[in-house]
């Protein structure tokens, strides 16, 4: 009996031994440490930055505390049981990440693209918007082609100046009926547009715009065609392979 109790007394001791030995070899959280949840530190200035961007839409600090330590809790629990390891979780993150590149490089291109209208172009734009359009379209090959007018051939197209596709709207904003466009690249092929005739629509046929809203429309088109442009640019300068396999994709339902 008395072997038990020193036996049980060596284990209590030994137990209380390493209790304080983990207590003073344990590591000093960090000096900037401002909350510590399981073994997640936070720094007082990773915390000063949520708190002035306030994702959670906390109304007080006590609040905003607490929205931090359950959101942190949760994504432990979620580590913890593997979520963070699965496939399909993985590729949510990625699809996320990439969306998210992508929109603040368009963002920052866009702001970029802005570009001042002169009263010409507005007078331009304002002169059509009341108008049909008898165009035609002549196709090339090749940019040189098109240059030389050697092996196109001719597309006719009658349509309002708002149904017109932006990057012929554009286009013909400079030609009176009868001049021709210098050739320009679409998807396939190289185009040089030419206006044959127009003629005005009767009212009611056509939408009347404000001069504010139609400054904002055109500057809006503009922008839109520079990133056209400018992501038309990007696939030149790539070097793209669709390899023969891709085929096995078949259609999009």
């Amino acid at each position: 009996m008395r072997y038990i109790v020193y036996i049980a007394l060596i284990i209590a001791a030994a137990t209380v031994g390493l209790y304080i030995f983990d207590q003073v070899n344990a590591p000093a959280p960090p000096e900037d440490a401002a909350l510590i949840i399981n073994n997640r530190t936070i720094s007082l200035a990773e915390l000063k930055t949520r708190y002035e961007r306030n994702p959670y839409g906390a109304t007080d600090r006590k609040a905003f505390l607490d929205s931090i330590i359950t959101r942190e809790l949760l994504i432990q629990e979620a580590q913890h049981t593997g979520i963070d390891k699965e496939e399909n979780f993985r590729r949510s993150v990625q699809e996320f990440f990439e969306q998210s590149l992508i929109k603040v490089l368009m963002d920052r291109n866009l702001q970029e693209f802005q570009a001042p209208l002169s009263v010409t172009e507005i007078a331009a734009y304002r002169n059509r918007l009341n108008k049909r359009l008898q165009l035609s379209l002549w196709h090339y090959p090749t940019l040189e082609a098109a240059a030389t007018g050697q092996g196109g051939h001719r597309e006719a197209l009658s349509e309002t100046f708002f149904d017109l596709p932006l990057l012929l709207r554009h286009k013909i904003l400079s030609l009176s009926a009868g001049e021709k466009s210098a050739p320009f690249a679409t998807d396939h092929d190289f185009v040089v547009l030419s206006l044959d005739a127009e003629t005005p629509l009767a009212t009611g046929e056509y939408q009347e715009l404000s001069e504010a809203l139609l400054v904002k429309k055109i500057a809006e088109e503009k922008r839109a065609l520079k990133m056209d442009q400018w992501v038309a640019s990007l696939r030149e300068k790539a070097h793209i392979s669709i390899l023969p396999q891709s085929a096995e994709l078949g259609d999009i339902q």
